[in-house]
């Protein structure tokens, strides 16, 4: 599948609102809503102060908790919007994360895959990432796998997924995917997708290693 010519900016526009609608939305729902129930129970424990009643270890403990939801979730959202360093093995070690961040994907890598271009590592990891996302979102896919090797002098991804699938025809526009195409092009790669309704997606990334 190639680059829909047909694709405008306001339609690339289009897909980063998307993006940081749903960045406002982990923080709202997720972050927000943790740091919410940490307020509450501030607001306990100063009214048992101010009323001088003791205060058990354990509302302490549940304090110390919630807070460590809430280092985590940020950790999380930290790490999916702006990786790591993507150098060397930074890369495996991305995709990885993100299998585990989503339930039924897998990882996979025979062998090590080395990048030393930090704007191509990127490349991958931003497709890879935006592939599962669409499989979990949109394609209601319960098993996602990721493969990551290199041939010759190509890093090849590849991302699969067992859900409902999609006509590519009625598709071809959508600014996820002509996102996932502008980022490979970017980087000199060529980004391959193939869907059938039933038959679940498989996006292929090629990008040259050096």
């Amino acid at each position: 599948m190639k680059l829909p010519a047909e694709t405008s900016a306001a339609e690339l526009v289009a897909a980063v609102e998307r993006e940081q609608r749903q960045i406002g939305f982990e923080l709202h729902d997720n972050i927000c809503q943790t740091l919410a129930g940490t307020s509450m129970l501030l607001e306990t424990i100063v009214r048992a102060v101010s009323a001088g009643k003791p205060i058990s270890s354990k509302a302490f403990r549940e304090l110390g908790r919630i807070l460590e939801t809430a280092i985590d979730q940020t950790r999380s959202l930290s790490q999916r919007y702006r990786p790591a360093d993507l150098k060397g093995a930074g890369l495996m070690n991305a995709l990885e994360e993100l299998a585990r961040e989503n339930p039924g994907c897998t990882f996979r890598c025979e062998k090590p895959v080395f990048l030393q271009d930090t704007e191509k590592s990127l490349a991958i990891f931003r497709i890879a990432q935006e592939a599962v996302k669409n499989s979990v979102q949109h394609a209601n896919a319960k098993k996602i796998r990721i493969t990551l090797q290199r041939l010759g002098a190509k890093a090849l991804l590849h991302v699969k997924d067992d859900g409902k699938g999609f006509n590519l025809r009625s598709q071809k526009t959508a600014p996820g995917l002509a996102v996932m195409h502008y980022r490979a092009a970017a980087v000199g790669g060529a980004l391959r997708v193939l869907s059938r309704r039933g038959s679940g997606t498989t996006i292929s990334l090629s990008v040259p290693a050096k």
